[in-house]
This record gives structure tokens, C-alpha cells and sequence, in this order.
């Protein structure tokens, strides 16, 4: 599953690199993985995150050191078990905190393939499935 840049994310890459003696933006001490029903779109929209409970909780994530503008993930995540329906998984996003709903996106993409989430499933991505690429 390959990412693209929020809209967020692509202005705190121009103002750190652009715009001498303006504020850095702040580097996320973590970095999490959200799910989604639908694409929350470039510019971050969390209306379609998976609800806080029913067993979802965004979780934490490495990356790997960037090589020929490409990171990926180190570790599997695993989300659930679903104490409820979830429905449709499409989407994923890389966020600043691991607080659901909190519109804090980086980048976001679809999965290879959606996966219906039902009470007592778990969604798991591999290691190196998630990527974010520079171009």
C-alpha cells in the first residue's frame, strides 16, 4: 500500500525547506496508522476513520530510514479484535498522534485490497506493506 502526502504534510515540507526564518514545523516524537472506510483524501479528513472503540485504536508504527525517496514500515500492525462491525476497510494514514479522530494525518492511501472488518476479526498489515514515497 502505497501513500501519497496530506495537503498538511506537503506545507510542512515547503516551509521547513522553502521559507528561510519561518517556525519549523514539529516532528512527531511517534508515528500511528489509522484505518478508514473511506479516502480521507489529501486533505486529511478523519469523518471516515474507524469509531474509537469496538476494539479499534490507532497503532504504532517505524519506519524504515528513507532510500531513492521511499520509506516503509518495520513492524505488522495489528488492529482488534473487533468487538463490533467496522464495515469496509479502503484507506490507511500515517498521523502524528494515536488518538482516533484526531485530524493529524501525514499521509494517507488505499490498501491493496479493501478488508470488511466483522466482530472478532482482526486486520493486520505486514511489515514493508506500508510506504510513503517523496517525488
Amino acid at each position: 500500500m502505497a501513500t501519497q502526502k496530506t495537503t498538511q504534510a506537503a506545507n510542512d515540507t515547503l516551509t521547513f525547506w522553502l521559507v528561510p526564518g519561518n517556525t519549523a514545523p514539529v516532528r512527531p516524537s511517534a508515528l500511528w496508522v489509522a484505518l478508514f472506510t473511506a479516502d480521507p483524501t489529501a486533505a486529511g479528513s478523519v469523518g471516515a476513520e474507524v469509531a474509537s472503540g469496538l476494539g479499534y485504536a490507532r497503532q504504532p508504527v517505524t519506519m524504515t530510514t528513507p532510500a531513492n525517496g521511499q520509506t516503509q514500515s518495520t513492524n505488522p500492525l495489528t488492529f482488534g479484535p473487533a468487538s463490533g462491525n467496522w464495515g469496509t476497510i479502503t484507506h490507511a494514514a500515517l498521523c502524528r498522534s494515536g488518538n482516533a479522530g484526531t485530524a493529524d494525518l501525514l499521509y494517507v492511501g488505499a490498501l491493496d485490497a479493501p478488508e470488511t472488518v466483522n466482530s472478532a476479526d482482526s486486520l493486520t498489515i505486514a511489515a514493508a506493506a506500508l510506504m510513503a514515497t517523496e517525488s
